[in-house]
């Protein structure tokens, strides 16, 4: 096997022991890529003291945790590498947020996305799985794999971009998946079509209200490319596990989730306003106070 390549994007510098404690469970040769944004020196030193060999990248705060990720695709040769990791300090999400029919509150998102190697025995099981599942091209938790058609309302903006994006590289446009949060473990040769395609100066400045960008768009993007190399997304199971839950557990939990939206529904929108709505009909609204 060749050498595996892991980004790590920090912007929340208090979630870097976590990050560092995953890297930690690589027992595989491995190069570092570590983007932080510009004027944040101390990040240097705290990477520096965990692994000395890492490569650090400054880079402008856009495109969320997806703008860096394509500043490294285009620095890196993909035919040294098996394998790509992406992990991220994702945020804590507020106590009550529900992602179809899923309890992602708190730090439940990052944990899940972070379950491929949040130990050594589960980062070992990834590559197991890879080992035996050929036509397997992306591992991640399987609460965060979604139909990119089917859920379009993830972000309503994004759905008809992402296929806008696709079909302005002159790609075949087909049903596929992707991540919800970008984290994964996948073969490095998924990501040929994503070098030199875009910069970080494609992307706009970050913004804490979460609208539609280049950023939501390349995330799914991201997943179009696995399924068009031929490969599929996954999560480590047996084929009991992957029955149950694609005929059964999945399922019935979004059909749940959407009768309970259709009664109540609390979203942010574009302008910053937090709106509450109960069987759709809009019934309290206010300025939500934006943080960077």
């Amino acid at each position: 096997m060749k050498k595996i390549l892991i980004h790590a994007h920090i912007f929340y510098e208090e979630m870097w022991p976590r990050l560092a404690s995953c890297i930690g469970n690589v027992d595989q040769k491995y190069d570092l890529y570590v983007t932080v944004p510009k004027n944040r020196p101390a990040l240097f030193s705290l990477v520096r003291t965990s692994f000395p060999q890492a490569k650090i990248v400054c880079c402008e705060n856009r495109g969320y945790d997806i703008a860096p990720f394509i500043e490294v695709l285009n620095q890196v040769n993909l035919d040294d590498y098996s394998y790509i990791i992406k992990i991220h300090t994702k945020r804590d999400m507020d106590s009550d947020f529900i992602l179809n029919g899923f309890n992602l509150s708190g730090g439940r998102w990052r944990e899940k996305l972070l379950s491929f190697i949040s130990h050594r025995e589960s980062f070992k099981a990834a590559l197991e799985y890879f080992h035996k599942h050929p036509k397997v091209g992306m591992l991640t938790d399987k609460e965060l794999i979604f139909d990119v058609d089917k859920y379009g309302a993830l972000d309503s903006s994004a759905y008809p971009e992402q296929k806008q994006f696709i079909k302005q590289h002159g790609w075949k446009y087909r049903p596929y998946y992707f991540v919800a949060g970008a984290m994964f473990i996948a073969r490095a040769q998924c990501f040929r079509k994503l070098q030199g395609i875009l910069s970080p100066a494609d992307f706009p400045m970050a913004n804490s209200g979460h609208t539609s960008q280049l950023a939501h768009v390349v995330e799914r993007v991201i997943g179009y490319a696995v399924y068009n190399e031929g490969y599929i997304i996954d999560f480590v199971g047996s084929r009991k596990e992957h029955i149950m839950w694609n005929y059964g557990t999945k399922n019935v939990k979004i059909r749940l989730h959407r009768i309970g939206r259709f009664f109540y529904q609390k979203k942010l929108t574009k302008s910053g306003r937090l709106l509450i709505k109960i069987a759709k009909i809009p019934v309290f609204s206010y300025k939500r106070t934006q943080s960077a």
